[in-house]
């Protein structure tokens, strides 16, 4: 069968809640930006913390909610037994915490600056320029990539699910981008 390219209301559905996602989320960061400096200022221990809880609750929620639930359905392809599944699958659950670790104190160890402290990293990343270059760059190269695959999934879901679907995925991409650009603009 061919695939067949598509409709009006599909290609409107894709870009008018593309538009809707950008326009709510620079309309949130704007609206509450001068409240959390506000608070950021007043509190710096409180909002650090805060903020650390925050960022770490939702990196487990996505991991647990969504990566580890897809994870069970894919792993068991072509596997007949449930310890080959259950092996694989927790295996790489293993994996995903203990192997950031082992990179990075890898690339420490050979490019011959040692293992990283948190007073090294707070310094690394308001010192030099260098420094707030490289961290600023990946922070706008990983929203760039973000916001990249937020728009091939609206547009997919437009697509090959319907536009009720495709508003329904609207709506969960702006639920969620309003704190990931707080993140954003806390770390920058």
């Amino acid at each position: 069968e061919e695939e067949t390219g598509m409709t009006a209301e599909q290609w409107g559905g894709s870009l008018g809640s593309a538009a809707i996602v950008n326009v709510v989320t620079l309309v949130g960061v704007v609206l509450t930006v001068p409240a959390i400096s506000k608070a950021a200022a007043a509190n710096a221990a409180i909002f650090d913390g805060l903020l650390s809880a925050f960022s770490a609750g939702t990196l487990l929620s996505c991991a647990f909610f969504l990566l580890l639930f897809e994870s069970t359905h894919l792993i068991g392809e072509g596997w007949t037994g449930e310890v080959d599944v259950l092996w694989r699958w927790g295996t790489m659950v293993l994996a995903g915490f203990v192997l950031p670790a082992v990179i990075d104190v890898s690339v420490h160890a050979s490019s011959g600056e040692g293992a990283k402290t948190d007073e090294n990293a707070i310094t690394e990343a308001t010192g030099e320029p260098r420094s707030k270059a490289r961290l600023i760059g990946a922070v706008l190269l990983g929203d760039f990539m973000h916001n990249l695959c937020d728009g091939f999934f609206l547009g997919a879901a437009f697509k090959g699910c319907g536009t009720g679907f495709g508003w329904g995925v609207a709506l969960g991409t702006i639920l969620h981008e309003l704190p990931q650009e707080l993140a954003d603009y806390a770390i920058l």
